[in-house]
């Protein structure tokens, strides 16, 4: 695979001379890896993958994947920068660009992920990204676009616009700054709403994690420069079918395991920033949660600050959370049974209580992104310290709380 990928570099090579750069021939450079966050990989049309490289070239035909955890940014021969979230796959089916006369044409095709554009010097009219379920016209700078698995997309602009369609066909709309487009299957419809968004999520700007601008907007909130009671990026959720996914990873569409076994619906996710806010974390267990985020306990929902709660909740009764409480816990075999719809992993005896030591708050950065998730049904979620990086860890001091990461805890969404 090695000498395939230096022999095509020599045939670019040998091409140099030419004005016109045009990659809708098999095996042709289209630009190079800028930034690598853990791994990157590529496959070149008919070969096997191969672990790329900062400064390794990209071609025309090749998927490019990154893994869980890692980042990518490429930049093709025209500027235009891509960055690639964790777990994302892409292919560029067509680059022709000619420098001397600014002209071109750009298609790229999404799988799943998390992506981002920055424009370059292509003419914007002549560049399309494609997902399972929408086409993606530019005639602006900079977006990202989200894919889930079932191929639902979101496009969101942070400047200039877009113009987002069905890809089976359909009315197409215009995308301003500030707001998220979202589009279910390839012949539904695309429903434009404000996301609060003006700054892209720290995974895919540059620095591999830093992030200009705030995201999200004022309010109070428990404590004011941020709204909205939310985890950070990394906090588990259980899915309906059992499995665990990081609530920055969610999609509109998907569903998730909610109280009693239901399965309750991504109707839309809340990106803000923390603001002058703090962050809390329970007993040595590191920073993750808002003070507004309602936990059930043994006595009902309760929050670190039910005032701020009731600010942006006020049908929903929740008392003081204090050390002394005991969270109801859910163990990795009941949250399996209860997603088969399993009357076991849905009893009483099933569940657990988890006792509170500590609360520990601290301040953060205030650009920091938080997720929360709006459903449908009962509005509650299970969530769950990652086995790699803890946000529960030791939640308590007593041995009735011994074990944590095959835990989940139950809370309360914004609905």
């Amino acid at each position: 695979m090695i000498i395939l990928r230096s022999l095509v570099a020599v045939l670019v090579l040998g091409l140099i001379s030419l004005t016109i750069v045009q990659a809708q021939a098999e095996n042709a450079e289209i630009g190079n890896v800028e930034e690598i966050r853990v791994a990157l990989y590529g496959t070149l049309a008919g070969g096997d993958s191969e672990r790329l490289y900062e400064n390794d070239h990209v071609y025309a035909d090749e998927l490019i994947e990154t893994v869980k955890k890692s980042g990518a940014l490429i930049r093709f021969l025209d500027e235009t920068d891509l960055w690639l979230g964790a777990s994302s796959q892409m292919t560029l089916d067509t680059f022709i660009y000619d420098p001397n006369q600014g002209t071109g044409e750009l298609v790229a095709e999404l799988g799943v992920g998390l992506f981002r554009f920055v424009t370059g010097n292509m003419p914007n009219e002549n560049f399309r990204v494609l997902t399972p379920v929408a086409t993606i016209g530019i005639r602006g700078t900079d977006f990202s676009v989200a894919v889930a698995e079932n191929g639902a997309t979101e496009v969101s602009v942070f400047s200039g616009q877009v113009s987002v369609s069905p890809r089976g066909g359909g009315a197409a709309q215009s995308v301003n700054p500030g707001e998220t487009a979202s589009v279910a299957s390839a012949t539904g419809s695309v429903s434009v709403s404000p996301s609060g968004l003006t700054a892209p999520p720290a995974s895919v700007s540059a620095g591999h994690g830093t992030t200009s601008g705030n995201v999200g907007g004022g309010g109070s909130g428990g404590g004011g420069g941020g709204s909205g009671s939310c985890f950070t990026p990394e906090t588990q959720v259980v899915m309906a079918d059992g499995h665990l996914k990081a609530i920055w990873e969610i999609r509109v569409g998907e569903l998730v395991l909610g109280r009693d076994g239901a399965h309750n619906k991504v109707t839309g996710i809340e990106r803000v920033t923390l603001g002058s806010r703090k962050l809390y974390g329970f007993d040595n267990g590191p920073l993750f949660v808002t003070a507004e985020h309602p936990f059930m306990t043994g006595a009902g929902w309760k929050s670190i600050d039910p005032s701020a709660t009731a600010e942006e909740n006020g049908a929903l009764q929740v008392a003081k959370l204090a050390p002394g409480d005991a969270f109801v816990t859910m163990q990795r075999s009941a949250w399996r049974l209860a997603a088969l719809g399993e009357p076991r992993g849905l009893s009483e005896g099933a569940l657990g209580h988890q006792k509170l030591g500590a609360i520990r708050a601290a301040a953060a950065d205030s650009g920091t992104v938080l997720y929360n998730l709006l459903l449908d049904g009962d509005h509650a979620y299970w969530i769950v310290q990652d086995s790699a990086t803890p946000l529960l860890q030791s939640i308590s001091h007593t041995p009735e709380s011994a074990a944590g990461t095959d835990k989940a805890f139950l809370v309360h969404n914004k609905g």
